[in-house]
């Protein structure tokens, strides 16, 4: 419900946007490796699921320990390293199609890369030029990117994202005994390096927070629920 009926969700969700795409294939691929049943087949479609995740927006990279975390947990210590090397060669194979494509259109390297003087776009050079867009204010700071973005989120859905933090720290402390916080507390601070990287954060940005805050917020709730009834 946080998740659907969050007024920044509502905002952001409903317009046509990369990153709505990409936190689809980044939950997809958590859901894969987090099921019961852990087979070797939810490595490979949840590998499948990231490496579009990658492909469809690049920030969905700052995901990947989290993942690599995931599977060590989750997998069984018989086939642990085979499953953990499958899912990291089906997911850079996948995200290296992207890689491929540029260099047979003969767009991989910048104008000027080993005398080739034509015109043409770059797909390092565009990474370059993006990995350098925004200040490099650090993210307290008043006129910073993150700032500015921050009060935008805050004026939208104060609930949602105090709460999301407030039940970050609490998942912290929470994770001690409980292993269940792990993921999605490793989810979230993964999440939020990219946010808090002191570049350019546009308001959209905060897309791929807003499913891992209401899952925290979820789980703090039940787990002191569960205490309540408990006493």
């Amino acid at each position: 419900l946080l998740f659907s009926l969050s007024p920044i969700a509502i905002y952001f969700q409903r317009r046509v946007l990369l990153d709505n795409l990409m936190i689809f294939w980044i939950l997809l691929s958590m859901w894969l490796l987090l099921k019961e049943k852990f087979t070797l087949l939810n490595v490979y479609l949840s590998s499948l699921a990231f490496g579009i995740a990658v492909l469809t927006k690049e920030n969905a990279i700052f995901f990947f320990p989290a993942f690599l975390y995931l599977l060590y947990e989750k997998a069984h210590s018989f086939h642990r390293r085979f499953a953990m090397l499958k899912w990291l060669f089906i997911s850079v194979s996948i995200v290296s199609l992207y890689i491929v494509y540029a260099l047979l259109k003969s767009e991989l390297f910048p104008q000027g890369f080993l005398g080739d003087s034509t015109q043409h776009v770059s797909l390092l050079g565009t990474l370059e030029e993006h990995s350098g867009r925004g200040s490099s204010l650090p993210f307290w700071n008043p006129r910073s990117d993150f700032y500015l973005s921050f009060q935008g989120w805050i004026h939208r859905d104060p609930y949602l994202v105090y709460g999301g933090i407030t039940a970050y720290v609490l998942g912290l402390v929470l994770a001690i005994k409980e292993k269940s916080f792990r993921i999605p507390l490793l989810m979230t601070a993964f999440g939020m390096s990219f946010l808090l990287r002191g570049k350019l954060v546009i308001e959209f940005y905060v897309i791929p927070m807003i499913p891992l805050f209401a899952l925290l917020i979820g789980m703090v709730i039940d787990s002191f629920s569960k205490f309540l009834s408990f006493k």
